[in-house]
């Protein structure tokens, strides 16, 4: 019987090479704006008046989680996403080696 990847582990792999390219897009785009600071790779903090209850669950605060755990630490993540063939590659690597364990 042939080994499958999960369908997880495939999901996972996709979303964390999406979050990696958007912050090598250009300050002025759209969705880097949205999501990260102005020239950096920090997550943008949400403000406003919070609902009660459970806070709602985040698609990039949960993505950035597993890039975390990808790169080893925040730090490190932003020398592994950097806009370099090596650093994509490098990353390209390490995701996939996480993604194997889903």
């Amino acid at each position: 019987m042939a080994r499958c990847p999960k369908l997880s582990g495939i999901l996972l792999k996709r979303r964390l090479f999406y979050m990696a390219a958007i912050p090598r897009k250009p300050d002025d785009d759209v969705l880097r704006e949205s999501l990260f600071e102005p020239s950096s790779f920090k997550l943008k903090q949400f403000s406003g008046k919070h609902k009660r209850g459970r806070p709602r669950v985040c698609w990039a605060n949960e993505v950035f989680k597993h890039a975390v755990a990808v790169a080893g630490s925040q730090d490190s993540l932003g020398v592994s996403w950097q806009d370099t063939a090596a650093a994509q590659a490098a990353w390209q690597m390490a995701v996939q080696q996480h993604c194997e364990s889903f």
